[in-house]
């Protein structure tokens, strides 16, 4: 009977420890944990208001839209940031890997949410515009989706990537500012 008690105990004892995590005699317990690959994302370190990482802009086109969104934000207080990237990976959706990279990076003023992330993803083909919650009455879903259809998606289909952010800039510059 006692013989049963300890065993019954110890198999207890050992399920908590399992499930709470452990070591006994230099083995260790673990619970196995679904990892959230998102989570863990490192991404690159902003270097202004436009960050390039899918190379698609030489130095002059780079610097001819940093002047557009530096005298955006003297105008109105607002972000207007421009990333390029290759891919959205290990993200699902260009919506998940926006929200991410806005949030991370603090865009926008932040007693005024304030900020725009214009987001390009070269081989996933695909393109986003995230709004603070600051701007989201002059900027809204509808509203970006109309630019990007008719504003950055036909310059993209081109390979005209300058126009393509140039003008998404301006049409959401022009949104904010009326």
């Amino acid at each position: 009977m006692n013989r049963r008690r300890w065993t019954a105990t110890s198999s207890i004892f050992l399920a908590l420890l399992v499930i709470a995590g452990g070591t006994i005699a230099g083995v260790e317990f673990s619970c196995a944990q679904k990892v959230d690959k998102t989570s863990a994302t490192q991404f690159p370190e902003p270097k202004g208001y436009i960050n390039d990482f899918g190379q698609l802009l030489n130095d002059d086109e780079e610097q001819e839209l940093t002047k557009i969104a530096a005298a955006f934000e003297q105008r109105t207080t607002a972000q207007l940031a421009v990333v390029t990237i290759e891919t959205i990976k290990p993200f699902e959706n260009i919506e998940s890997y926006a929200t991410k990279l806005f949030n991370t990076w603090g865009i926008g003023r932040k007693d005024k949410n304030n900020g725009v992330l214009l987001l390009i993803a070269v081989k996933d083909r695909r393109v986003r515009i995230e709004v603070g919650y600051g701007l989201e009455r002059k900027l809204s879903n509808s509203r970006c989706k109309e630019i990007l259809r008719t504003g950055v998606t036909p310059r993209l289909r081109e390979s005209a990537y300058y126009k393509a952010m140039k003008t998404g800039m301006e049409l959401i510059i022009e949104e904010i500012e009326k």
